[in-house]
């Protein structure tokens, strides 16, 4: 859909397009109620904007909607249908060999653990070693520096899938 027709759904067929992009139900709400933009690049704005606000609580709850990195029977079973999806989010996880998987696998544990929360990396591109030297780099991180830097990477995942949702591209 191109952003007059984003402008134009109800209320709650707005937040349920924005909660396809991230779970969160306050920042969901004030993207949709901040209609209209008038364009795509406010919209992107706006949401960036409204996700910079949010509290350790809506983060957490962001946070806890995504499979763990390198969780391979998870992610077959949420993208059985094809991997379309699970390759654009997970990088390159599912091709990964099964040594890097098992290393990416208990190194979130381990970050778990330190932190309470999953890693959060946006992966779009990123083969499973490449994640896993993210991952150990950033676990030795105090946690209100790993919560700053797992905000940042979901305020990316969210951008890229809200870029994917609203085209730009007027509608037929």
């Amino acid at each position: 859909m191109n952003i007059e027709a984003f402008e134009a759904l109800a209320s709650d067929e707005a937040i349920a397009a924005l909660r396809s992009c991230c779970v969160s139900e306050r920042w969901a709400r004030a993207v949709a109620t901040d209609r209209p933009y008038g364009s795509r690049i406010a919209l992107l704005d706006a949401a960036t904007m409204h996700w910079a606000q949010a509290d350790e609580a809506e983060l957490l709850t962001a946070f806890a909607a995504h499979p763990r990195i390198g969780d391979i029977e998870l992610l077959r079973a949420r993208y059985a249908t094809g991997s379309e999806t699970a390759n654009a989010e997970q990088g390159q996880v599912l091709t990964a060999d099964d040594a890097v998987l098992e290393r990416l696998r208990d190194q979130n544990d381990v970050y778990f653990e330190r932190f309470g929360f999953i890693f959060i990396v946006c992966a779009t591109g990123k083969s499973a070693s490449e994640m896993l030297a993210l991952l150990d780099a950033r676990i030795g991180n105090d946690r209100a520096t790993e919560l700053a830097n797992a905000a940042r990477e979901q305020g990316a995942i969210m951008i890229l899938r809200m870029e994917k949702l609203i085209s730009e591209e007027a509608d037929a």
